[in-house]
């Protein structure tokens, strides 16, 4: 499963993650969605949050569709990865 940085907006991190660095953010996702255990995770990058809402500071994925107003790409919030659909379009390959 691989996480590929030039689809993710970071644009406007939350600040409980504004302190890693882009490429570790990647990194940490594709942990987590990997199974990683996330209070690990949170250790590891020292990153205050509860374990089920650590999916929730993830930047946004950068979509395919257009806005219909300024021609801009969409962006979609990532899911947890007990959601049934986690796979956001595409972006995680397998």
């Amino acid at each position: 499963m691989e996480i590929l940085m030039e689809n993710i907006d970071f644009s406007n991190l939350d600040k409980r993650i504004a302190h890693v660095k882009e490429e570790q953010i990647v990194e940490l996702m594709q942990k987590y969605y990997e199974g990683e255990k996330v209070s690990k995770i949170l250790d590891e990058y020292k990153i205050e949050i509860s374990v089920s809402q650590l999916y929730s500071l993830f930047p946004p994925a950068i979509t395919d569709e257009k806005c219909i107003h300024c021609e801009s790409s969409m962006v979609k919030s990532w899911e947890s990865k007990s959601s049934p659909s986690f796979i956001v379009y595409g972006i995680l390959k397998m």
